[in-house]
């Protein structure tokens, strides 16, 4: 992982710990969530269930699993980052595509979102929860 998206999630940490203290909510998420390993099942086997299920062995940055709620980090959007080239955003297809397949809504937030404007990325996020409405 590159400190730029290291720097990325702990910003996004800080400012999600931030929220829930003020709003006193009770929630409970999971940092570097294997998802594709959690529908499958983990233990001996895993390779051959993946294969049989068609499904990778991916991973939410942030998962709220009581609600089914993924949240990726992209960075290095401005410099030609691992998700933006070509390679790395059809892999970053395929992943949210199955993830949705799996029945979770997936979030995603940039560098630049989340400096500029991290109230706004916190609102959708709560807005996705549950935890406020339109």
């Amino acid at each position: 992982m590159s400190s730029n998206k290291k720097h990325l999630e702990e910003l996004f940490l800080s400012k999600l710990r931030r929220y829930i203290k003020e709003h006193n909510l009770d929630v409970t998420f999971i940092r570097e969530f294997r998802f594709g390993a959690h529908y499958v099942g983990l233990g001996p086997g895993i390779k051959k269930r993946f294969a049989a299920a068609e499904v990778t062995d991916s991973r939410f940055d942030f998962a709220f699993l009581d609600n089914m709620v993924g949240v990726e980090i992209h960075g290095g959007e401005w410099i030609q980052g691992g998700h933006v080239t070509g390679s790395g955003f059809n892999i970053d297809r395929r992943k949210m595509n199955q993830a949705l397949r799996l029945g979770w809504r997936v979030l995603e937030f940039t560098g630049t979102m989340l400096k500029r404007d991290p109230k706004r990325c916190m609102g959708d996020l709560a807005i996705v929860m549950g935890w406020e409405t339109l």
